[in-house]
């Protein structure tokens, strides 16, 4: 190793570090979150109020709201912090005394100056965005039975408070207004903020959390147990006054109505329900654990009866506290069984523990925080009853299934949780309230090795060795870092301060047990080991700034900056090339709040002062130097801590390509490419025009409470931790559907209008015209028909222009628009219409549906002269089955007074698609049966018939149930004698149903009548026939069904027109017969009708297969 060598000469000045001053008072720096006090400091403590201590503004105060003694006999004053007179959420201080002697004081408090407390909105305005927000369909307090159970719960009046500063949720502190919101479908309940300025959703805290005789009972988990249940004068329950306030267990029944919750009984003291007694035995030994252990009665410390309800709901795989009750789900008996596992009942009611206690918020950190201690406890509590553990969280409840545990507390990895602070499987995003479920693997792994030791290399390659202390030591100090040194609002940092501090209370000062905590700590990427440098009273505020004058050896000067996880933030070294006495300065932005360690290094060993050359370093911030050196050996460390955001001062980019989607009347969804920031986003302000309509966390946001038909312009805007905003996104203009369906009523089925009291449906207005409702034939001759289908009354379009009722006029649209329906718990749904389209100008019919009730899809659609009779058109609703529909029948009329259209008989009924299709055939016959026959036939096959009846009574009716497979069908009634069945000898009838819709009717006919008609498919209709013996159509065709090229067709009547159809019931070719022929060449492959119809208006249809 070299020598330094003296330089010759005189240095002409010395390198001194100029100090920057200012002009004006520095802020405050923020006080860390647990003060311990020196014996000084205990003096000067007796005569200063909090605010002053806490060095707020004089605009804060502070009001005693609870004391407590703990075991070790140390005295707890928990205070609540207001502003102006407001409470500040989640502002608490906890002094801590011993022998009155004040100890310690345990700060969650926030900083709060210069804020209006004037609100702008007014509070039910507020409710409703909370309300707007949840997003609910059915509250608690609609339910005041059932709201009594829950701490007699009413409809929230809501709470004006001043909403703090808080990591990733807010930058500044804002007015809002609190409402405890619980929702029952879905299941949620949450404090909901509301700013009271801009009526912004700021924040929600999950108070949902997803898991005096003797008796016994087969346990579901743990085998045959003892636990204590009650006789009230009957049959013993599941329920006991023996621990605090009581164990009450309650059954479900699979029901999610609390009220209707039964008492778990048996006839004697030995009870069988396995679910009931697992979850009533956790329960009890929940209370025993927390009531011997660490003398706390029950969750809240005071007795409250301990409530829980098993077999929630169907298939509900989750188990979770509500703020007042357990209650747990069956799982799905697939992967999961009933979820009342020990762990599990454990950990749920811990988070009761939690709220009556450090309270932590549900989010990132400290949402971390209060599930690790759940796992913790719920851990400990199944050691205490059963002797021991797996340190698997649920375990049980997946046994036998593929479900598995829900969390390894000793190897959290294998879970894909973290076991290092920011270290492999940290969660980052907003999801899960910030990685609650994730992240609360750091502290789980801590308690590990607190309890049974171990050594090993963390994710930031830190060595460690932890000596084992026990679980009663560990789950002891876990505890009274729980319940004495954390508040709201603390991080993984704070956990740190507070356990060591209570493994010191416990068990003194540089005991073998705080010497454990604190290297376990280190192990899972939080602080040093034990020995290492001790954090600083106060903390720094800003931009951190280092400079260093070099000796004149700056190529043996090195630094590096490392946060409390062991990362280094940055680093820097110097060579030959930096002048000997020169001077560099390094600034550091954007630090988040954490404990940081410098550290500068001389490689020759003898610092940078004052053997070859008078160098120096310093670090400072707003608040001035905070340190200052150059005269040491080989390195120097100095720990500081930053609490708050530092001097960020770099916004976010611009988010980009913002667009909009899924535009309905009031609601839009808006979507965009993230932004990026040199520290990070945390989160998205979106802006309707110039108003801030709210803040997301990730790239979408639904928007609400809009107005149909309406322009709006939209932006987004970025911003992070340190309330740096971006500019604003490219803007994007959309307009809201117009009013469309209104279903806040809908009609059941089965239902029928057949127009008998009024036109039924709604008349839509924009269109050409109305429907008329009339019962005694159109007045134009030789179009419409001459009387209902059914019953007495008709609508019709009337397409005349001689000032005749209601008329339209050619080529002219009306539209009908049906109500509601709600289909969402039928399996099948068929709509029905019967139809006249009589006339030689005959327009089109159509059939629509519509979910939103401005897009509408054709389901049904012919046009053309389909006879002067009334036809039935079925139509299989499948595609419209678990929603709400409306239906439109719209007609247009042709080009002449000839085209009427006329709609009768509207029904929508269950049931009619899937399978073979059983209908219903109906006949009465006159007074000579025995001339009565019938057939049903698929192309020239005859798949079912009857007759004749001549062994049947005169007038007596027959039925038969035919069962047909999806497709078209001819049904044939026949009559000997050629005088059909009605009304010469005999009042005869028949009907073909099938369920609610009629495919064929009659009885005064000729020889026979035919009818087409279709069952099965997506669209079926029927079109009847009718031709007496002295006028017999004498129609054949060849190829008889299966046709590749044309049809031939004979007839004994002139001027036959066709027109073919497809099953849609579009009309795809027309014309008249040209030598019989019908060219088919042109069509696909497919099934088709072609329609015959005489100079007289009577029609005829066959079935054909394209090929």
């Amino acid at each position: 190793m070299r020598r330094k060598l003296p330089i010759l000469g005189l240095m002409g000045t010395l390198c001194l570090m100029a100090l920057t001053s200012f002009g004006q008072e520095s802020p405050k720096k923020p006080i860390k979150k647990l003060i311990l006090l020196n014996e000084q400091e205990q003096v000067e403590f007796q005569k200063q109020s909090l605010t002053d201590k806490l060095e707020l503004p004089a605009s804060n105060n502070f009001t005693k709201v609870s004391e407590r003694v703990d075991e070790l006999g140390h005295l707890h004053e928990k205070f609540q912090q207001y502003y102006q007179g407001i409470k500040v959420e989640f502002g608490t201080a906890v002094i801590n005394s011993a022998n009155d002697r004040k100890l310690s004081v345990t700060n969650g408090v926030f900083k709060v100056d210069e804020l209006s407390i004037v609100p702008n909105l007014d509070m039910t305005s507020a409710l409703t965005s909370a309300m707007n927000h949840v997003g609910a369909t059915n509250y608690l307090w609609e339910q005041p039975e059932e709201a009594q159970l829950v701490e007699s719960y009413s409809k929230p009046e809501g709470e004006l408070v001043v909403f703090p500063e808080l990591k990733q949720v807010s930058s500044k502190p804002r007015l809002a207004y609190k409402f405890d919101i619980y929702a029952t479908d879905p299941v949620y309940r949450a404090d909901v903020y509301v700013d009271a300025h801009t009526g912004e959703v700021i924040f929600e805290n999950n108070r949902i959390h997803h898991a005096n005789v003797s008796a016994s009972g087969n346990s579901l988990y743990n085998g045959n147990v003892s636990f204590t249940a009650d006789n009230a004068s009957g049959p013993y329950r599941l329920r006991q006054t023996a621990d605090g306030g009581g164990i009450q267990t309650y059954d479900m029944n699979n029901g999610t109505n609390y009220n209707n919750a039964s008492d778990i009984t048996s006839n004697s003291t030995t009870f069988n329900h396995e679910t009931g007694v697992q979850a009533h035995w956790g329960a009890e030994q929940t209370h025993k654990y927390f009531m011997q252990q660490h003398s706390r009665n029950s969750y809240n410390g005071s007795g409250a009866v301990i409530r829980s309800y098993v077999s929630y709901s169907s298939n509900y795989v989750n188990a979770f506290w509500d703020g007042s009750r357990m209650t747990y789900g069956d799982g799905d008996g697939v992967n999961y069984g009933p979820l009342v596992s020990l762990d599990i009942v454990g950990h749920e009611i811990t988070h009761g523990v939690t709220e009556y206690s450090a309270n932590l918020v549900y989010s990132y950190e400290s949402g971390a925080l209060n599930e690790s201690f759940s796992d913790i406890f719920g851990e400990s509590i199944e050691n205490f009853a059963q002797g021991t553990n797996d340190w698997l969280m649920g375990d049980h409840i997946g046994a036998g299934g593929s479900g598995g545990a829900l969390r390894s507390m000793s190897n959290p990895n294998a879970y894909g949780d973290p076991d290092t602070y920011q270290g492999t499987n940290w969660h980052t995003s907003s999801s899960d309230n910030g990685g609650v479920h994730v992240n609360s693997g750091v502290q789980n792994f801590w308690f590990y090795l607190l309890t049974v030791g171990g050594n090993g290399t963390n994710d930031h390659g830190d060595s460690y060795t932890v000596t084992a202390i026990g679980m009663e030591k560990a789950a002891a100090i876990a505890y009274r870092n729980l319940s004495v040194y954390l508040s709201t609002n603390s991080q993984y940092s704070d956990a740190r301060t507070g356990a060591i501090q209570a493994a010191v209370d416990l068990y003194g000062a540089g005991s073998p047990e705080e010497i454990a905590v604190t290297n376990a700590w280190h192990a899972v990427g939080v602080g040093d080991p034990y020995g290492g440098t001790p954090p600083p009273a106060t903390c720094e505020t800003g931009d951190i700034t280092l400079s260093i004058t070099f000796d004149n050896y700056p190529e043996e000067t090195a630094w590096t900056l490392k946060n409390s996880s062991g990362t280094t933030i940055a680093s820097d070294s110097y060579s030959t090339a930096n002048p000997d006495g020169s001077t560099v300065s390094e600034t550091f932005t954007g630090l988040a709040a954490d404990n940081y360690t410098f550290t500068i290094t001389d490689a020759y060993g003898d610092g940078i002062c004052c053997s070859y050359g008078s160098g120096s370093y310093s670090l400072s911030s707003v608040d001035g130097t905070f340190k200052t050196g150059g005269s040491f050996g080989s390195s120097e460390a100095t720990v500081f801590c930053i609490e708050e955001a530092g001097g960020d001062t770099e916004a976010p980019t611009a988010p980009t390509n913002l667009a909009a989607s899924n535009v309905t009347e009031t609601t839009l969804t808006l979507n965009w490419t993230a932004s990026t920031d040199n520290v990070g986003v945390t989160g998205y302000d979106v802006y309707q025009g110039s108003t801030n309509i709210g803040t997301v966390t990730n790239t979408t946001a639904n928007v609400t409470g809009l107005t149909s038909g309406t322009s709006y312009t939209f932006t987004v805007t970025a911003k992070d931790a340190a309330g740096n905003e971006s500019a604003a996104s490219n803007a994007v203009n959309v307009t809201t559907q117009s009013p469309g369906m209104s279903c806040s009523s809908t009609e059941t089925l089965p239902y029928s209008e057949g127009f008998e009291s009024n036109d039924g449906w709604t008349q839509i207005t924009g269109d050409d015209g109305n429907w008329v409702r009339d019962a005694n034939g159109t007045p134009s001759s030789n179009t419409g028909p001459s009387s209902a289908a059914q019953g007495s009354y008709y609508m019709f379009l009337e397409a005349s222009t001689n000032g005749s009722t209601g008329q339209i006029g050619s080529n002219a649209t009306a539209i009908l628009e049906s109500p509601c329906f709600d289909l969402s718990g039928e399996s099948a749904a068929t709509f029905s219409f019967q139809y006249h389209m009589y006339g030689n100008n005959i327009g089109s019919l159509t059939a629509q549906a519509s979910t939103d009730g401005n897009n509408w899809t054709n389901i049904w659609t012919l046009s053309g002269n389909q006879g002067n009779s009334w036809q039935t058109a079925s139509i299989d609703m499948a595609s419209y089955l678990g929603g709400d529909v409306k239906l439109r029948i719209v007609g247009t009329t042709g080009n002449g007074w000839s085209s009427d259209i006329a709609v009768d008989d509207l029904q929508l009924s269950a049931g009619g698609s899937g399978g073979n299709t059983t209908v219903t055939l109906s006949i009465t016959l006159d007074n000579y049966p025995e001339e009565t026959s019938w057939q049903i036939r698929d192309g020239g096959t005859v798949v079912a018939s009857g007759g004749t009846y001549g062994s049947q009574p005169d007038g007596s009716t027959v039925t038969e149930n035919i069962s047909l497979a999806a497709g078209c069908y001819d049904f044939v009634i026949s009559d000997s004698y050629g005088d059909g069945i009605c009304c010469s000898y005999g009042n005869g009838s028949y009907s073909l149903t099938d369920g609610g819709t009629t495919l064929a009717s009659g009885g005064s006919f000729g020889s026979s009548e035919t009818t087409n008609f279709c069952v099965g498919g997506a669209v079926s209709y029927a079109v009847q026939s009718t031709f007496g013996t002295g006028a017999a159509v004498s129609v054949s065709m060849y190829p008889n069904f299966q046709v590749e090229d044309r049809l031939t067709i004979a007839s004994t009547r002139e001027e036959v027109a066709y027109k073919i159809t497809n099953l849609n019931g579009q009309t795809v070719s027309a014309g008249q017969l040209v030598n019989g022929k019908v060219h088919v060449g042109n069509l696909n492959s497919g099934m088709y009708m072609i329609h015959l119809v005489d100079e007289g208006g009577k029609s005829i249809m066959k079935k054909f297969v394209k090929e």
